[in-house]
Order: C-alpha cells, then structure tokens, then sequence
C-alpha cells in the first residue's frame, strides 16, 4: 500500500496514512506523534518560504535501536509531501 498524506490547512500539521503525524511546533521544534507516543524534536524554523527547518537529529532518542532513524525517515518524507525543506 502507497503512503499518503493530508495537510492541514489550520495548523503546520502532516498526517501520514501510516498511522504518524507531525506538527511544527512553534520556530524550536517539531513534535512527532506515533502509536508509541509523543517525541519533541529539536529544530529550528528559518525564516523563508516555504517552511525550512533545521533539524537537530541528535534530540531523538534511539530507543529502542533504530527508533531516530525511522523518525527522521518519516518526517522527512512528511516534509517532502508538504513541499516544506527540511535539513
């Protein structure tokens, strides 16, 4: 099956068809939300359009191994949906 996404149109909020979601919380995070909780990433908002974000990968933690990765994965291709930029 083909991952999709919806946009909100009221906040800075991705939802992905498998069952993820992230929001951009503000100009210092992103808060990423699966069926394993709630993760803050650090990160910082630029101020250019459309939406930039530099991400701090290292504010994810790795538990269980693998979980940064896949984190860091799915935001990602959240982003790219978006056609927000994400480094």
């Amino acid at each position: 099956m083909t991952e999709r996404f919806k946009k909100s149109r009221l906040r800075d909020v991705v939802r992905s068809s498998e069952g993820y979601r992230i929001r951009v919380a503000g100009r210092t995070g992103i808060n990423y939300r699966d069926d394993q909780g709630m993760v803050h990433v650090d990160s910082e908002t630029m101020n250019e359009s459309p939406v930039h974000v530099v991400v701090n990968g290292e504010s994810i933690p790795d538990l269980p191994p693998g979980r940064r990765d896949l984190i860091l994965a799915r935001i990602a291709r959240a982003f790219d949906h978006a056609g927000w930029r994400l480094s």
